[in-house]
């Protein structure tokens, strides 16, 4: 049988996979699976939809999957956490991110590697702007200060 949805709880190291097919019934059932295998692992499936939690490192990995022709719908975390409030095991959670992926719900749009990677350079450049202005605003402050003491003796 084919498997239609795929459900994945992403985790550092060990993740864990949860598919399903037509029927209903899971096809495919990983509890662990290492960093190094999910790619391997996810390309050797056929074309199918796959749900995850929209975490920092959904972007990277839904764009690993697409290269590979699925369909990827990282679910917004406040979305999913109804389907995962009754589940602490990791294969519960996998259900969850799974019958996201397969019903209406509020979805992320996957960013691409440009948007992800911002130069730290803008930053910086507020930072020492910033710091002028509030290095200005103490200066002002402490003429007026002396200026005013001047005055009253």
């Amino acid at each position: 049988m084919a498997i239609l949805f795929v459900g994945i709880d992403l985790a550092k190291n060990v993740f864990a996979l949860h598919g399903v097919g037509a029927t209903g019934l899971a096809e495919l059932v990983r509890p662990s699976v290492r960093r190094a295998q999910l790619l391997e692992l996810v390309a050797s499936l056929p074309p199918c939809t796959i749900g995850m939690e929209a975490c920092s490192g959904a972007h990277h990995w839904a764009r690993q999957f697409q290269q590979y022709g699925h369909t990827v719908r990282p679910i917004a975390p406040g979305a999913l956490s109804p389907e995962r409030a009754t589940r602490q095991e990791r294969c519960g959670r996998c259900r969850g991110d799974l019958r996201g992926g397969a019903a209406p719900m509020r979805f992320v749009p996957i960013k691409s590697a440009a948007a992800g990677h911002a130069s730290p350079q803008p930053c910086s450049v507020v930072n020492a702007n910033l710091s002028g202005v509030r290095m200005a605003l103490h200066r002002s402050t402490r003429r007026t200060h002396h200026a005013s003491r001047s005055f009253i003796a």
